[in-house]
């Protein structure tokens, strides 16, 4: 009885070596390591409008994950067991053949397969009419048309547009590539339900604001407007004539007045047209060249240009072509470039007493019937060096009267600098009277055709032959924003609203 008592006492205190609490043997691993396999899915589609986006994958305790149209992809370390295996994401006209879910059995260390065998049918199609309705239009090159987040074309402004072999059923209809100052009125984008074998229609009204800094008119390829800091641009009437076409705004910005010899070739004569080159129209037929339009403030009136007595004299017409009136009339002087005062009540204009280089070329002022010429700027003196000698050393050009009335910008052409780096023109500005003549570039470049910003607190021109530039009313802050890397030569600004 004493040993058997000892023994006992030897097994309680050292339990683990007599088989741990319960007496039995101890397990030499607690945590085993699972038994693993893998499963490979592998996916084959057949038939017509495949599925364009792939499919989804996913099994109990696994992520999800893409697979293509024929694809293949592998789950590995899945435990040994019956699983699982589901595809999604297939479209309406797309099904599995057979179980979906798929069973994957996974044995230890082997690869269980999983095939999905995937048939679409060839999806009923419809088209559909898109029209746009577009108020205060400032957005003349279009937008593009998407149905069901796919690009399918592209709508003029104002314009209707057809688009067929579309898939049939409900789906999201848009318009982008709206200018920032523009909106769709409505739902945008809107949706449409396309008959199967039919044709559905849906219109887009589109409201825009002029943009806040207005819009900058260019000769480039033809009539090119763009925005005021150089983006948006857009081809608004390809090259009519064989020869620059020179455009410019109306006051309201409604309006737009050129000139072309689009149907002479020879000649060119003013035409005019809505701000999105749409209802062109031909105002003057005189074999002889009409160039230079100028709108009045109010828009009823446009003063040009024209050689039909022989020499550059300056007329005015009313908006519709109507009224033909001479103002100038003096054969031993030049006049060109008008611009109306901001009160309607004057025209500047730059007149020369003799031609070529002998040309003494100043900027005039006349009452709007032609009367009162008064010359603003002084004489230029006479070049006494170079191969100039002899001639003006100046020449004033193009002016125009800002906003206010207050002031007339023109560039000044100069021609006895010595320098032919130098002999180039700069932009100016005076006083309406002729006084405070000030050069605001004052640069070897060649700087020229200067206009105001609508508010006056700006100018537009274009410098060097490369390009179209904006700056202060003082001359200060040049900013190039178009440049002419094609070739197509950027040339005679005009600011609109």
């Amino acid at each position: 009885m004493r040993i058997a008592a000892t023994v006992f006492l030897s097994c309680a205190l050292l339990a683990l070596a007599c088989g741990g609490d319960d007496g039995g043997p101890t397990d030499p691993n607690p945590n085993p390591e699972p038994d693993l396999g893998h499963i490979q899915v592998s996916t084959t589609t057949s038939g017509a409008d495949l599925d364009p986006d792939g499919y989804t994958v996913a099994m109990p305790g696994a992520a999800g994950r893409p697979i293509g149209l024929n694809g293949v992809t592998t789950f590995s370390d899945v435990e040994v067991g019956t699983h699982q295996v589901e595809l999604s994401g297939l479209a309406d006209n797309c099904s599995a053949n057979g179980s979906n879910p798929a069973t994957a059995a996974v044995t230890k260390d082997a690869t269980a397969q999983v095939a999905f065998d995937i048939a679409c049918e060839a999806l009923p199609i419809g088209s559909v009419e898109v029209t746009t309705t577009v108020i205060n239009n400032f957005d003349p090159d279009g937008y593009q048309v998407f149905v069901g987040g796919a690009l399918v074309g592209r709508v003029d402004v104002n314009g209707t547009a057809s688009f067929e072999a579309l898939a049939a059923g409900t789906h999201d209809i848009e318009l982008r590539e709206i200018a920032p100052n523009c909106a769709v009125d409505g739902d945008n984008p809107a949706t449409v339900d396309i008959p199967a074998g039919g044709s559905a229609s849906y219109g887009f009204s589109v409201a825009c604001t002029n943009p806040p800094d207005g819009r900058i008119l260019v000769f480039y390829n033809g009539l090119t407007v763009m925005n005021a800091d150089g983006s948006g641009r857009f081809l608004l009437a390809p090259l009519l004539g064989s020869t620059i076409e020179w455009g410019v705004w109306s006051v309201d910005g409604e309006k737009i007045a050129f000139s072309s010899n689009a149907n002479t070739g020879d000649g060119h004569d003013i035409y005019v047209m809505n701000k999105d080159g749409s209802e062109r129209v031909q105002l003057t037929t005189d074999p002889a060249h009409d160039l230079n339009p100028a709108f009045s403030p109010d828009g009823a009136s446009i003063a040009f240009v024209s050689l039909r007595t022989g020499h550059d004299e300056i007329f005015v017409m009313a908006s519709d072509g109507t009224g033909i009136t001479q103002l100038t009339s003096d054969p031993l002087l030049t006049s060109a470039n008008p611009s109306w005062s901001p009160d309607g009540t004057r025209i500047a204009f730059n007149q020369a007493e003799d031609s070529g280089m002998n040309a003494d070329f100043a900027i005039s002022v006349m009452d709007a019937d032609g009367s009162n010429v008064t010359r603003l700027n002084e004489v230029a003196p006479i070049c006494d060096q170079g191969s100039n000698a002899g001639f003006p050393a100046w020449w004033d050009l193009s002016p125009q009267w800002s906003p206010d009335g207050a002031r007339i910008l023109f560039h000044r052409q100069f021609n006895c600098t010595g320098d032919p780096v130098t002999d180039e023109p700069d932009i100016f500005v005076m006083d309406a009277d002729g006084s405070n003549v000030t050069n605001l570039t004052n640069s070897p470049g060649n700087e020229g055709s200067p206009r105001w910003s609508p508010d006056g607190t700006r100018i537009v021109f274009t410098a060097n032959y490369d390009g179209v530039y904006v700056m202060n009313a003082d001359g200060s802050g040049v900013t190039q924003i178009a440049a002419d890397n094609a070739g197509g030569f950027h040339e005679l600004p005009d600011w609109g609203p």
